[in-house]
């Protein structure tokens, strides 16, 4: 009995060792099939040397059987219990490098979450101080708002007060204003009449410049006919003493024309003078004029335009006491032809 059991053991022994060489391809047929095993010839063996009855052959050979099988399901499972292993092993390896991996991404997250509290801690800080410096700048505010009314309301009281004070003062300006324009058109009105009356003068003085230079042209030819009569016989005598009054009447009338061209030029110098004193007069005025304050108000088109009533308009044919351009023209007419009177 107890070599069967070692003959079982060392069949088992085999088969397993058999099943170990086969691991990838599965069990061996010859693993599998334990008709021709070691144990089960030996136990024919003994059966046929009559150490054992068929019976008890048999019943070892249903032991052997249940043992071979018990230790190939045995094998089968530390097979699997090896892949598993292994498997596991595989995934610990993953599983720690995971591991490792989230581990170094906790510790920059870790050293991010240090970093980000930091900075809230320094925002915290900043915030606080901005509210604290929001604050006292509302406060500001509001000191500021009460002075701007305080401010205001001073501003509108001296404001009114200057008015006050100042209104008798825009009375007068206007007043002056009002004056000023007034006088202007008056200037303005004496200026135009000045012009015409300059302009006339010049007319007057060019007519007797004319004149002035008919006489001497006359005056020319009366000598050369003086010269003619005295180389002549005395029957011409009468006639050199017509010419020779003719020629004094000529003189005197140029020395005439001469004053009165003397007197034109002097009255049209004084005339400039004035003109250009009214002009510096006129851009006074105008200049207080344009200075005049914003409330002023303006006088009236009337007041404005009215001409000067005391001024005297001087006669268009007399300019400091000379005669009228007709009688003047029609007496040097005469003089030039005194056979005609």
């Amino acid at each position: 009995m107890w070599q069967l059991l070692r003959l079982a053991d060392r069949a088992a022994h085999a088969a397993a060792m058999a099943a170990s060489g086969s691991a990838d391809d599965g069990l061996s047929a010859h693993v599998s099939d334990i008709s021709n095993s070691p144990a089960f010839s030996a136990l024919d063996e003994l059966t046929a040397a009559g150490k054992l009855t068929v019976a008890q052959a048999q019943l070892y050979k249903s032991k052997y059987s249940k043992l071979h099988e018990v230790v190939l399901k045995t094998y089968e499972n530390e097979k699997n219990l090896l892949k598993k292993a292994k498997q596991l092993n595989t995934d610990l390896g993953a599983e720690r490098a995971k591991l490792e991996k989230a581990a170094a991404r906790a510790q920059e997250d870790n050293e991010a979450i240090a970093t980000l509290r930091a900075e809230m801690s320094k925002g915290e800080s900043e915030l606080a101080m901005r509210e604290e410096r929001e604050l006292l700048l509302q406060q500001e505010v509001h000191e500021l708002a009460s002075s701007k009314t305080e401010l205001a309301a001073d501003v509108q009281t001296t404001q009114r007060r200057q008015a006050a004070e100042l209104q008798p003062q825009i009375d007068a300006l206007e007043a002056a204003v009002d004056e000023a324009r007034t006088e202007l058109g008056k200037h303005k009105a004496n200026l135009a009449k000045l012009t015409k009356e300059r302009d006339e003068g010049a007319e007057r003085a060019q007519l007797l410049r004319q004149e002035k230079s008919d006489v001497e042209t006359q005056k020319m030819q009366l000598n050369a006919q003086m010269v003619k009569v005295k180389s002549e016989p005395e029957k011409n005598k009468k006639a050199a003493d017509v010419v020779m009054v003719a020629a004094q009447s000529l003189e005197s009338e140029a020395a005439k024309l001469v004053d009165q061209l003397g007197f034109l030029d002097s009255e049209l110098a004084s005339q400039s003078k004035k003109r250009k004193e009214i002009e510096e007069e006129r851009m006074g005025l105008a200049m207080a004029v344009r200075l005049r304050p914003p409330s002023a108000a303006r006088p009236p088109a009337a007041a404005r335009a009215a001409p000067c009533a005391h001024t005297r308009t001087p006669s268009p044919h007399t300019i400091g006491g000379a005669p009228p351009l007709g009688d003047r023209a029609e007496g040097a007419r005469r003089r030039r032809d005194p056979k005609e009177h």
